[in-house]
């Protein structure tokens, strides 16, 4: 092993490989041999810590670092191994070998690889013995021998194929260690290898990445600190895959003028972005991420490699193994949507150890595919998609998916007679399905209006609208609403158009944005006065939704009228009782409470002769909530009583949560207060249950008062501290700021001073955070004056008397409601 060697601050370079010499020795009688490692690893620190802490005296024998091609696996185990090295923890010598795993050109046989590292051990030509039994002999004798001098030997084995490729090159002494890298996960018998399974980069460090590559080409690049956003966005569509982030970097070394947006927009387009990904100097062969993953689709047998392909038919971000099954064909009914089939699951096990999929999290039962990996895949799903029966897996899903939404909102609006009903047992399994498919059904909707499917579309969009409001996602449903409406002014429906345009205004309205809602409404009204009757009565009832969470009460009653009239007309008496519902509703918010009670006594009429009792039990809640407000408690206690037991008969746990909600509001009204804690209790432990977050928060910072009532301040401690955390989780910081005033309050009454200053200044940046400036600074006043009370050591009844003029500026801050799922 001839050549020159350059002195290197305490090893040598020979080539492109380091040479560090045994500690302490004059010369090294043997190579220890690794490629530079590279320049810069970004975002893989935890990473580095946990292979060090594996190459240390108490670590396992054998490491396998698995996962997808360009993943930055060889990135990471040469830091790891120059680091142990330049420790001094191998003094036998630091061994590496690419053995070539995936080479299309052949990859390293047994023979050669023993052969390599007998030459790293200093084992001359001449001394090799002739057979590969010899050899491996041999290499494992030097091995021992150099384990009894207590010289530790690391061997790197970059690039395996398969378990056979590193099995017999495993040290024979605990003291040696072997470091793997492969595609593969290398799980076998008799194989005791410890798995560390890479992921790609976080956005933050991928983008990190990218400008670190372009920098040390040319330190004074502006564009990083010019661009950040457009360098997030660069890593977003490189799906934070490192080798796919070093490609880009040195195509933006390559082009110092290129701005990061015009890139970060090139790369936006789908169909080029592999070829975007793709670096070429003109020599040699193109390096880009299609290469990567072609290597390893080359190894796939036929069915892994039709299952890669197929797996693209879904378009969601992940797909649960039910729906693989669907596409793979493995399953063939809507009742076994909830089936998890053996040999499908062992099948995704089996493509998944070549990291091309994973499932995410483990056990789940739902699949993942890298965005790259994806595109890479779609193109071979073109490219086969007749004799893989690609389009027929695509008309299944839409079937499927369509059937499973019906039957959840056969659930969701109380319509047991739905011959879609039985498919689903409940509406909170239908919940819970809902929230796991949420991505897909809407992914699915958008590739059916790309495909030009306008009915199938049209079934998603109206079959989730009841989900979207009930989890209050009413940015989805506007998204999905305008996208209905453009597909079907693009055919010319002008009927299909405006019913899509009723649903966008209502959707607009619940997220914030009532006046442009009421607008677009009162236009679709104008602009087609001889509409069908039922759409004009439809959007005239939407039109008062609109209006009443715009404010404008008197007009949304007039049109709130309009509709009822219209559909008194027509002989629906369903819709009829969902109107006077819409009027009940806004009676209230003008304070005209008996008014609001007999809508709504007329409403649930109405829907009980339609034998709609679901809709029925949310208007005798609706009818409860208008008795509170004219004292009469004992009827509103009633009446909620009477809703609460017909949700739980539909085993809604969402709506059951609500009922008790409202029944606690009640009781508190009646001063029983220890009642209405019981039933505050009940109802944020179902919305617990329900995954409905906020809901939960608001509930608990109620219940927190009412425990503060009855003097019970340690559990209205727990209550309101519970409610800031699940507020700073869902992103509501004027929330949080309300609860951690209330906190402050209890931890007071509690004696608990410092505590209680504490909260109030959280209580102050998080109202800061939401730009609630009066309540932040009104927040910042209570800490300070706390700390005046606390210096001076006055009296506590100064500082209660002015919490008590000061606390409804929190505890009573309430969360306004929008009008609920459409009619």
């Amino acid at each position: 092993m001839g050549g020159d060697l350059v002195a290197a601050e305490g090893d040598y370079v020979h080539g492109d490989k380091h040479v560090y010499p045994a500690p302490d020795t004059p010369a090294p009688t043997a190579l220890r041999a690794l490629p530079e490692a590279p320049a810069a690893l970004v975002g893989r620190e935890t990473l580095v810590d946990e292979l060090l802490s594996v190459l240390s005296p108490n670590g396992p024998g054998v490491t396998v670092v698995a996962g997808l091609p360009g993943v930055g696996k060889s990135a990471l185990t040469l830091t790891v191994a120059h680091q142990a090295a330049k420790r001094g923890w191998f003094d036998g010598g630091v061994l590496f070998i690419d053995l070539r795993g995936y080479d299309p050109n052949g990859t390293v046989g047994l023979e050669q690889a023993v052969t390599v590292l007998m030459g790293e051990l200093g084992i001359r030509d001449e001394d090799m013995p002739p057979t590969l039994d010899g050899r491996l002999a041999l290499y494992r004798s030097e091995l021992a021998t150099r384990a009894e001098r207590g010289q530790r030997v690391l061997i790197v084995a970059d690039d395996a194929g398969e378990v056979a490729q590193v099995q017999p090159l495993i040290p024979p002494d605990d003291a040696h260690r072997l470091l793997v890298t492969s595609r593969n996960s290398l799980v076998a018998p008799g194989f005791p290898a410890r798995l560390v399974k890479l992921e790609e980069l976080s956005v933050a460090a991928a983008a990190n990445l990218v400008s670190a590559m372009f920098l040390r080409i040319r330190p004074t690049d502006p564009r990083p600190g010019r661009e950040p956003d457009a360098l997030g966005e660069i890593a977003r569509h490189c799906g934070c895959l490192p080798l796919a982030l070093t490609v880009v970097g040195a195509l933006l070394a390559d082009d110092p003028g290129l701005p990061l947006a015009s890139f970060a927009e090139q790369l936006a387009d789908e169909r080029t972005r592999l070829e975007k990904l793709t670096f070429d100097d003109g020599h040699g062969m193109p390096v880009g991420v299609r290469a990567a993953f072609e290597l390893s689709y080359a190894r796939l047998p036929a069915e892994l490699a039709r299952l890669l392909r197929l797996f693209t038919a879904h378009p969601g971000p992940d797909c649960h193994i039910s729906f693989v099954a669907l596409l793979y064909g493995e399953i063939g009914g809507v009742a076994e949507a909830y089936a998890e089939p053996a040999a499908m699951r062992a099948l995704l096990a089996g493509l998944a150890r070549t990291g091309l999929i994973a499932e995410q999290p483990t056990g789940s039962g739902r699949w993942r595919m890298h965005d790259l990996v994806r595109l890479y895949a779609a193109e071979l799903a073109d490219r086969h998609a007749e004799e893989d029966g690609y389009h027929q897996a695509v008309e299944k899903l839409f079937f499927f998916y369509g059937a499973m939404l019906r039957a959840c909102d056969s659930h969701l609006q109380g319509q047991p007679d739905d011959p879609y009903h039985a498919i689903v047992p409940d509406a909170d399994t239908a919940l819970d399905w809902l929230d796991e498919e949420r991505d897909g059904v809407m992914a699915l909707g958008r590739l059916a209006a790309h495909q030009g499917q306008l009915d199938t579309m049209d079934g998603f969009t109206t079959f989730v609208q009841a989900y979207l409001y009930r989890r209050g996602l009413f940015q989805e449903a506007a998204d999905l609403s305008r996208l209905a409406a453009d597909e079907f002014r693009r055919v010319g429906d002008v009927q299909a158009e405006n019913r899509a345009l009723s649903d966008l205004s209502l959707a607009l309205a619940e997220s914030g944005n009532a006046e442009e809602g009421a607008a677009l409404q009162e236009k679709v009204l104008e602009s087609h006065p001889a509409a069908d009757p039922v759409d004009k009565a439809r959007g005239l009832v939407r039109l008062a939704a609109a209006r009443l969470l715009a404010g404008r009460l008197d007009d949304a009653a007039a049109a709130a009228e309009e509709g009822i009239g219209l559909w008194r007309e027509l002989g629906d008496r369903q819709s009829e009782g969902l109107a006077w519902n819409t009027l009940g509703t806004i009676r209230q918010a003008q304070e005209r409470f008996q008014e609001a009670v007999t809508a709504h006594e007329r409403a649930e009429v109405l829907l009980a002769e339609g034998g709609d009792t679901h809709a029925a039990a949310k208007v005798r809640r609706n009818r409860g909530t208008a008795l509170r407000a004219l004292g009469r408690h004992d009827e509103a206690i009633d009446v909620h009583r009477q809703a609460l037991a017909m949700f739980e008969e539909f085993h809604d746990t969402l709506e059951v949560a609500e009922s008790f909600n409202e029944l606690a509001d009640s009781l508190n009204a009646a001063s029983r207060i220890r009642d209405a804690a019981d039933a505050r209790r009940m109802a944020a432990g179902g919305y617990r249950s329900g995954r409905a977050r906020e809901d939960e928060a608001r509930a608990r910072v109620l219940l927190g008062l009412e425990l503060a009532q009855l003097r019970d301040f340690a559990d209205a401690a727990a209550a309101h501290e519970r409610a800031g955390l699940l507020y700073q989780d869902v992103g509501d910081p004027g929330g949080e700021g309300w609860a951690r005033g209330c906190l402050a309050t209890a931890l007071y009454e509690s004696g608990r001073d410092e505590e209680a200053r504490d909260a109030w200044l959280r209580s102050a940046a998080a109202y800061r955070e939401a730009g609630q400036e009066q309540e932040a600074q009104l927040a910042t006043t209570l800490y300070e004056k706390l700390g005046e009370h606390l210096a001076a050591k006055s009296t506590r009844r100064a500082s209660r008397l002015l919490y008590t003029r000061l606390r409804n500026r929190f505890c009573g801050r309430g969360r306004p409601r929008g009008s609920g799922t459409p009619s």
